[in-house]
């Protein structure tokens, strides 16, 4: 409603109808990142106009947002009618307001007062300054819970309240911002490619968080593309900023300019916050901006020299050829989503394992269809148990881990499958190079130790003594950094612990039975009780400790005592001398 120094009814109220819902939808997205932004754009919008235009923009905020938080107050109250009813009757009278408002600026007595305003220098500080003057008071009342906070909707209140560096966003932003930068040191001229962060921040994540993107558009730039691709990047915004402030100093009548620059740079701060550049449609928004605010001619000299002619081209071949790649490729990932998608409604095997070879031909690096693939050819094995199907299985897992070698997810899918398909060794395999990357993932360690132990007691029954000792002890490892890394976020993790531990990291009572197993194998009595007294819930795997706990004591002759163990622990566990004797037959 501002850009236009002529504008009709039409635009007006195409302009004006949408304001209040998009307001009201502002409100609900509850983001403490726009919160910050929005202010901040609001005021440098405010000091770029005119004073006429400084006065627009003031009132149509306040007489938008004043209802807008009146209806989402109703709305937070499940009031749904009377917030509709209030929705209807603002919206009319809003629209009411925009036009008596554009017919008196646009009256003649009020053009000339402005006019005479306006050739006062400080005309054009008055309103910005007086805004700043009763934001900061505003800031201070909600700091303080005063009377204009207690007015507000009570959810708002609560975010509101949140929004500081000490909140738990804010402090995972700050973890995210610190592993980031650990990622872009090891690679950080070219980076690690596109959507890099998804595919290896488990391998440097130092809380046990679980995000596939880091929430920072800047940092996964840097991230995807080192500071080469960064540095071009930052030029090329910082370029373009430049020639909309210089139209902006050019034109007369320059509230186009003013409202591309605020639009643009909301986008560009809120980037530090989430993960906006991550999304086709933003970009199109941005590219949209910049053209509505730049003029035709970029201000660079057309070279007219016939000699140059060809260097004039060279820009419209590259783009030209980009974009026959860019057809190529998106037909290849097309057919290959259409055939996956065949693939899952498809009950043949054999129709599955043709139609998702075909996708992977065609998308060879899309991990969900090379996972398919194994899985098909998982299947093929138990049904067709040859030589050839297992060779195929082996080749595409090798395959599935070399693609992403720092994925510790693939390293456990790989170690599952293998285990599945009864190769042992190269599940061990699997599961030591994914813990090697990943040391947050409780499937791993669980895995790892208990697939150690089962083999260690098969080699120890087949005389393979030497090997079954080695494989003890490197269980007996994984369970100590298991614990050693949860120690360690219980330590160093900020406060709502929980809220950093969206991957559920824990010792599992898994790992601790096999780890018991371990000890008890190595004649390490005393960590079996120790490890007893760790596991809280009397679940399968405490019984089982439980017994080797009794086996202990009676190994090391105190009968007795294991006695008094016995009874004491069958009050919990009725069948316990079953689980000793299965125990005892077991090893």
């Amino acid at each position: 409603m501002l850009t236009k120094k002529d504008i009709s009814k039409v635009e007006i109220f195409l302009y004006a109808f949408p304001l209040i819902p998009f307001i009201i939808c502002f409100v609900q997205s509850s983001s403490r990142g726009m919160f910050l932004v929005f202010p901040l754009v609001f005021l440098l919008g405010l000091f770029l106009l005119s004073f006429k235009r400084q006065l627009e923009y003031i009132l149509y905020t306040l007489f938008s947002f004043g209802p807008s938080l009146l209806i989402y107050k109703f709305m937070e109250g499940g009031n749904e009618n009377p917030g509709l009813v209030t929705l209807t009757v603002s919206i009319v009278l809003f629209l009411l307001f925009v036009f008596c408002i554009k017919y008196s600026i646009s009256r003649k007595a009020g053009s000339v007062l402005f006019e005479k305003i306006q050739l006062r220098k400080v005309s054009k500080i008055i309103i910005p300054v007086t805004i700043v003057i009763i934001g900061f008071l505003g800031f201070l009342d909600i700091k303080n819970e005063g009377i204009i906070f207690r007015q507000l909707p009570s959810q708002l209140q609560t975010r509101l309240n949140s929004t500081n560096i000490g909140a738990a966003t804010a402090q995972e932003r700050l973890i995210f911002i610190n592993d980031g930068l650990k990622i872009s040191s090891d690679s950080p001229i070219i980076g690690f490619g596109g959507e890099a962060w998804a595919a290896i921040y488990k391998k440097y994540q130092h809380m046990p968080y679980i995000s596939n993107k880091a929430h920072n558009g800047y940092l996964e730039w840097l991230i995807d593309t080192g500071w080469v691709g960064f540095i071009l990047f930052i030029s090329v915004s910082i370029y373009f900023f430049w020639l909309l402030f210089r139209n902006y100093l050019k034109q007369k009548e320059n509230t186009l300019q003013v409202a591309v620059m605020v639009s643009t740079l909301g986008i560009f701060l809120h980037s530090f916050l989430d993960y906006n550049f991550s999304y086709s449609t933003i970009w199109l928004v941005i590219i949209w901006l910049f053209v509505m605010g730049l003029d035709k001619t970029t201000g660079i000299k057309t070279i007219q020299d016939k000699k140059f002619v060809i260097f004039q081209g060279v820009p419209l071949i590259v783009f030209s050829i980009m974009m026959v790649l860019n057809l190529f490729f998106s037909y290849r990932f097309m057919t290959a989503d259409m055939l996956y998608t065949k693939f899952k409604q498809s009950k043949s095997l054999s129709f599955r394992e043709e139609t998702i070879k075909r996708a992977v031909s065609y998308d060879p690096e899309n991990i969900l269809y090379q996972r398919s693939l194994a899985d098909t050819y998982f299947l093929k094995l138990r049904f067709e148990n040859t030589p050839e199907a297992k060779q195929q299985l082996d080749d595409l897992i090798h395959d599935l881990t070399t693609l992403e070698p720092s994925n510790s997810t693939l390293q456990l899918k790989a170690g599952t499958l293998s285990e599945q398909a009864k190769d042992k060794r190269n599940a061990l395999k699997y599961y030591s190079m994914g813990l090697k990357i990943d040391h947050y993932n409780k499937k791993l360690y669980e895995n790892s130790i208990r697939l150690k132990v089962t083999v260690a007691i098969e080699n120890r029954k087949s005389g393979d003594k030497k090997g079954a000792e080695k494989l003890l002890q490197s269980a007996i490892k994984d369970y100590q950094d298991e614990k050693k890394w949860y120690d360690y976020f219980l330590t160093h993790a900020p406060k709502e612990a929980e809220r950093f531990n969206s991957r559920d990291f824990e010792v599992t009572a898994r790992s601790h039975y096999f780890a018991a197993l371990a000890y008890f194998l190595q004649k390490d009595f005393s960590e079996v009780e120790a490890i007893s007294s760790t596991i809280k819930n009397n679940n399968e795997e405490k019984e089982k400790v439980c017994a080797l706990e009794i086996m202990a004591l009676q190994t090391d002759g105190k009968l007795e005592e294991a006695q008094a163990l016995l009874d004491k622990y069958e009050k919990l566990f009725p069948l316990l001398q079953e689980t000793i004797k299965n125990m005892e037959h077991l090893l």
